[in-house]
């Protein structure tokens, strides 16, 4: 297993006229930080998401880290290198983790951050009912890569059709959105990002989860699920289009109680 530190970790000291420490009081920008949400039957948690803003020769590298929470509410979270691991995936990408920071109430939560203890800097989490806010004070390395989450509301599901570029998914797609509509309430949410998709100011839904946020195939949606009742009803929209198609049909759907359907 190999482990690569970063180079601005090593520069936290040297000498002059003794062996007293230079510590680095400002490092340029090395890590993206980002707030995200996952969903479960047992309600949500927020995530911090980091990755490294330079690619590196391993798709699946991950960023080593240590976490921890200081009293009540401070969030504590020092970042200690980068590891390639031994099945490297080979192939320029960023390091990426997510750290778990449990289910945090509206309110507003001091964090920490440090390179290998090297440098920090204080940064603030805001979060109501609407977004989320990661504030990061400049030269520890870490900027934030958006500065605002919006939230997804409750009883939504989401998710994409792929039409991979086919003309005719493209029109099965169509068809499928406007059976979906039929069944759903309609939901008009705020323009901005939401972690797994974004909505655009003319209320277009655009997929931005994973590798497949590039592929401009993917046709995304969003839907406020109407009632227990109005489920089950998805559910067989859902199958009927996916069993008529066999293998060449990908619909993927995600729900705020954590599902997958």
């Amino acid at each position: 297993m190999l482990i690569l530190f970063l180079g601005v970790l090593l520069l936290n000291s040297c000498s002059i006229s003794g062996d007293d420490p230079i510590v680095v009081p400002f490092v340029e920008d090395e890590f993206y930080a980002a707030l995200w949400e996952d969903f479960s039957p047992q309600g949500r948690q927020v995530v911090l998401r980091l990755r490294t803003i330079e690619e590196v020769e391993c798709e699946n590298a991950t960023i080593e880290y240590e976490f921890s929470r200081q009293g009540d509410n401070e969030q504590v979270l020092s970042i200690e290198s980068i590891e390639l691991p031994d099945d490297c995936e080979e192939g320029a990408a960023p390091a990426r983790s997510a750290i778990s920071l449990g289910s945090l109430e509206n309110g507003s939560y001091p964090l920490t951050l440090s390179l290998r203890d090297a440098v920090s800097a204080d940064g603030r989490i805001l979060i109501n009912d609407e977004q989320m806010r990661l504030l990061i004070a400049d030269g520890a390395g870490v900027t934030p890569l958006r500065a605002t989450t919006r939230r997804i509301p409750n009883n939504t599901f989401w998710g994409y059709f792929d039409t991979k570029g086919e003309e005719a998914k493209v029109a099965l797609a169509e068809d499928f959105l406007a059976e979906l509509q039929a069944i759903t309430q309609p939901q008009t949410i705020d323009s901005g990002h939401y972690g797994y998709f974004s909505v655009d100011s003319d209320s277009t839904v655009r997929w931005e989860e994973g590798k497949e946020a590039a592929n401009d195939s993917r046709l995304a949606f969003q839907y406020r699920i109407p009632g227990t009742e109005g489920v089950a009803d998805i559910q067989s929209v859902l199958s009927d289009y996916r069993n008529n198609s066999g293998d060449t049909l990908a619909i993927t759907v995600y729900t705020t109680t954590g599902e997958e359907w």
